[in-house]
């Protein structure tokens, strides 16, 4: 159920700002541009050269919390599971439940810390667990109120550096240039790099777009994937190599965003599972100077990315897949530049999202009219789609999701698809456009089809039998008479149209019309609130 919560981390990296974000519900900063007010409410965490700060209702008000020593923090850490709730390392750890205005230290024990303290840390929030790393990696589980070492036969020449929550409740630690991964307290440490070449220490991790896949980040700006056999396949590499200070998935998408050197990157992954990673990188953000972005901040379907200096970039969903940025205002922190940092939407509890289920993120074909005006049709869509293409179901507006009902939908230009008990139909907007019309049922003789008081009209019958499943139509019996009606083509056009349970049909008689026979765009008209 939380599978998709884990995926809402954002590693920022570096020796001492390295941060967490998980986020959902309130946005933090408005689409304008403007900060928003949050009524009694902390704005923003920073963790900046002067320490902590916290931001308070009035803008350009910051203050010091309460409980936490001066000096570096290595990181910030939200419970996405308890509203209010953080934690933070400096050595030591500590704790927040007022959403990060007062502070107390976690007692943890000292023959397991390392030279450094306790550095890093990890949450799984429906175990109610938080990880540390010492000398090993360790658990606190709140119930038992007790620390322990978590999992059998950690290395003992070696030091856990990053801690990474897996979907399934594994946990992830990185160490020098190798990463392990274990599947509970009981279970053995697994090497889990294969292929991963020697000499470079692992700074950062983030979970996958697919909710399954490991990313690592090095020190030599290379970053691999590793799949569920713990082999490690590199990623093409970002021109000049910089140094990648933060990763973090697409909450509603299948894109890695990477910001290295001063740039924001995009990486879409076009491979089969199991073959080596292939795609490209693209730059949707350019930085100006020396000003890299150090934290990306998950905030609902949206990333928001922090700056060194301050300055705020919001990706957001318009009407393809890849977010779209731009610049949304300024942090004006005290304490000179930044290097992690959490939103408002951090504060807030999250409710598991509704996931679709796995065959929605394989074989995954990029539909649309350019390079980034794309969705991806994966699966059971993806047969569906090439079995009958644009010109029948219209380019797609959207990715595949879960609604309440638990039924898999895509929504496209002139239907939407639908996935339940493992077979696609198309959902019913023929019969939901025709509500609100009071047609008659027809009394003439039908030369065709006659289901349910209505024929399949002449100039439709041909199109409506050869569109079929196993020598049924895919649009449904009629719902309608041959009618005439203003066409959805945008030109006013009155028409002939039918309705059908699961689509519009129109007639355009233009003699220079290869198909004189189009869908009505009932996709664009419904999918926003069908189902949802």
């Amino acid at each position: 159920m939380w599978r998709k919560v884990f995926r809402l981390l954002s590693v920022t990296l570096g020796m001492l700002a390295l941060s967490a974000s998980l986020a959902a519900g309130a946005g933090s900063v408005s689409r304008t541009g403007a900060v928003r007010a949050a009524p009694a409410r902390p704005r923003w965490l920073v963790l900046s050269a002067g320490g902590v700060s916290i931001s308070q209702q009035q803008a350009g008000r910051w203050t010091s919390p309460t409980g936490l020593p001066p000096g570096t923090f290595y990181m910030l850490l939200p419970d996405p599971g308890r509203a209010g709730r953080a934690f933070a390392a400096n050595g030591d750890l500590y704790q927040t439940d007022d959403m990060g205005q007062h502070w107390h230290r976690i007692d943890a024990p000292a023959q397991y810390a390392a030279p450094a303290g306790f550095t890093y840390l990890a949450v799984d929030p429906p175990q109610q667990m938080l990880f540390a790393a010492g000398r090993q990696p360790l658990a606190y589980d709140e119930v038992q109120r007790r620390w322990r070492p978590w999992g059998a036969d950690w290395p003992a020449s070696v030091l856990p550096a990053l801690l990474m929550v897996g979907h399934d409740h594994s946990l992830y630690a990185a160490a020098g240039s190798s990463l392990f991964r274990v599947t509970g307290a009981a279970a053995r440490w697994q090497y889990w790099s294969r292929g991963l070449p020697d000499g470079h220490a692992i700074t950062g991790l983030a979970m996958g777009p697919d909710d399954a896949t490991p990313y690592v980040a090095r020190d030599d700006g290379s970053l691999f994937a590793v799949d569920t056999a713990g082999r490690a396949y590199g990623l093409p590499s970002i021109s000049g190599s910089p140094r990648i200070w933060a990763m973090a998935a697409d909450p509603a998408g299948d894109d890695l965003y990477v910001a290295a050197g001063n740039n924001l990157y995009v990486w879409h992954q076009t491979s089969e599972p199991g073959e080596t990673p292939s795609g490209n990188w693209t730059t949707p953000v350019r930085g100006r100077g020396d000003d890299p972005i150090v934290s990306l901040l998950h905030d609902g379907d949206d990333i928001i990315a922090v700056t060194r200096s301050g300055a705020l970039y919001r990706g957001r969903r318009a009407r393809w897949q890849r977010l779209q940025w731009a610049p949304i205002g300024r942090l004006n922190v005290p304490g000179g530049a930044i290097s992690a940092a959490l939103s408002a939407s951090a504060w807030q509890a999250t409710t598991p999202p509704r996931t679709v289920p796995a065959l929605f993120r394989q074989r995954c074909l990029s539909v649309g009219t350019g390079v980034n005006e794309t969705f991806d049709v994966c699966g059971p869509f993806r047969d569906y789609y090439e079995r009958f293409l644009h010109p029948i179901l219209g380019w797609p507006r959207g990715v595949a999701y879960m609604t309440k009902g638990g039924v898999v939908q895509q929504v496209f230009e002139n239907v939407i698809l639908q996935w339940r008990g493992g077979s696609v139909s198309l959902a019913p907007l023929g019969a939901l456009a025709a509500r609100g019309h009071h047609f008659k049922p027809s009394t003439a003789r039908c030369d065709t089809v006659f289901v349910g008081g209505y024929c399949v009209d002449d100039k439709f019958y041909e199109f409506w039998r050869q569109i079929n499943i196993d020598s049924v139509s895919i649009f449904g019996p009629p719902v309608s008479p041959l009618v005439q009606e203003k066409s959805s083509d945008g030109t006013g056009h009155v028409v002939d149209v039918q309705y059908f349970v699961n689509a519009r049909l129109e007639y355009h008689p233009e003699p220079q019309l290869l198909q004189h026979i189009q869908l009505s765009s009932l996709g664009i008209e419904f999918g926003a609130r069908y189902g949802r």
